[in-house]
């Protein structure tokens, strides 16, 4: 775990309280929310066009208006061997600003998607080797 710094800092009144209302329905404590929303603007700041959305496993970086996540967007990007931009392009509803958008996150947080690339794998995997989901043919 990284060791934190206790610091002051003034928030006006109404911004207090949207943190504290925040802090309470996550069940969490003031400190981790403040360290997730600067984390997150930080990231939004660096990457223009990745934006953090809920989902049932946690937050998630997502490219804005495309429906995919950082994470799907360079295992795509790494399936066409990194080099075939205009052909993925043509295959994915991504425009050019979103595929650097991704790319650019990944280049600065490349251990963070690394490992949701290999959680993915992983899970499918297990479903591949599992007799839990049911296979069709057609």
């Amino acid at each position: 775990m990284t060791k934190s710094n206790p610091i002051n800092i003034r928030l006006e009144t109404p911004l207090l309280n949207e943190v504290k209302n925040l802090a309470r329905l996550l069940h969490l404590p003031l400190s981790a929310v403040l360290n997730r929303l600067i984390t997150e603007s930080i990231k939004m700041f660096q990457c223009p066009g990745v934006i953090f959305i809920n989902s049932p496993t946690g937050r998630r970086a997502t490219i804005s208006g495309s429906g995919l996540d950082v994470w799907e967007v360079i295992s795509i990007y790494k399936s066409y061997d990194k080099k075939n931009k205009k052909k993925l392009l043509e295959e994915y509803p991504l425009t050019e600003v979103q595929l650097n958008a991704a790319l650019d996150y990944y280049k600065l947080y490349q251990d963070e998607i690394d490992e949701e690339l290999r959680q993915n794998e992983h899970a499918e995997e297990f479903l591949r080797s599992s007799n839990l989901v049911t296979k069709f043919t057609v």
